[in-house]
Order: C-alpha cells, then sequence, then structure tokens
C-alpha cells in the first residue's frame, strides 16, 4: 500500500510534470537523502524559467514549489563562478518565489494531505485533489516570471547577500 507520500510523488510525475511539459518546461530530477526534489527548467529567448517542487524532508505528505529566472547568459555568483542559465537552481537566486497552497501574514502554508481529508475522501482521492489545487494556482507562478505580478498565493524573496550579477 502506498503512502500519502507516494502517491503526491506519483502524481508530482505524472499530472504535474504533464502540465509543465504542455507549457514548454522539461524536468530534471534531483534527488537528496531526505524527501526529493523535481526540478524543471524552460528555455525562453532572454530568459530560463525554474520551477522546483521541493518535498518536506521528514516525508511528511507537503511540498512547495519555488520557482525563479535567470536571464540566458547566466549568472556570476558571490564568489565569481560563471554559473550558465542551463546550470542555475533557484536557491543561487537573488530573487525568487515560493508558491503555497495559502499564505496568512506573510507566512506559507505548504501544499499538504492531512490524514483527516485522505480518511474523508480517501487518499488517492485527497492526493489527486491537492495536485489539482497545485495546477490551478500555478498560473500565479506564470504571472510573476511573465509580468512581476505577485499572486495571493506566492511570497517573493530577495537574497541580496548573494551578490549575484548578470554577465
Amino acid at each position: 500500500m502506498r503512502t500519502l507520500t507516494q502517491m503526491l510523488h506519483q502524481l508530482i510525475k505524472s499530472e504535474f510534470s504533464k502540465y509543465l511539459n504542455s507549457h514548454g518546461f522539461k524536468q530534471e530530477m534531483v534527488s537528496n537523502s531526505r524527501g526529493s526534489k523535481y526540478f524543471y527548467r524552460r528555455e525562453l529567448a532572454v530568459r530560463f524559467d525554474l520551477v522546483e517542487v521541493k518535498f518536506d524532508q521528514y516525508l511528511r505528505p507537503r511540498f512547495v514549489i519555488e520557482f525563479g529566472s535567470v536571464p540566458s547568459e547566466g549568472i556570476v555568483d558571490s564568489y565569481g563562478r560563471r554559473i550558465s542559465a542551463a546550470k542555475t537552481q533557484c536557491y543561487q537566486l537573488v530573487e525568487n518565489g515560493r508558491l503555497y497552497r495559502r499564505v496568512f501574514l506573510s507566512i506559507g502554508k505548504w501544499f499538504r494531505v492531512s490524514s483527516i481529508i485522505a480518511k474523508i475522501l480517501g487518499p488517492e482521492k485527497a492526493a489527486h485533489n491537492e495536485i489539482q489545487r497545485l495546477i490551478n494556482l500555478f498560473q500565479q507562478v506564470e504571472d510573476w516570471l511573465n509580468k512581476g505580478t505577485i499572486g495571493s498565493n506566492i511570497v517573493i524573496y530577495n537574497n541580496m547577500h548573494k551578490k549575484i550579477r548578470v554577465r
């Protein structure tokens, strides 16, 4: 029997990946020892858009979406290293954002499936509903990437200490 976390992983790999692919993103997967993350990159004429699905490190059934964009020339980080746009990750950006399930007083709540909802709806239906919620809210990410509009489920972070500059 699959856990809620495994169901969310499967739905990210199938439904959300298919949705992003239809919007020009290509998937790269990066795993780590605790949980995992799924990384997507879209190449446009003047920039690359980045989207990362980051799962809870304690394997709870929750995740958050990180995103940003990098100029097609790439960046030079605070150590003077040139990083191509094809290699840049969200955490390396001066400005990046997170898409949350909801935001209250600038505190974001991760996408998740609670055990209570899973018991009421059934685990498969509850996991599917959460992925559908993500897909419905993802237009806010597109609006920020293309227009700079900050939606109600987005928090933008400015990491000025990184001093990354475009070259």
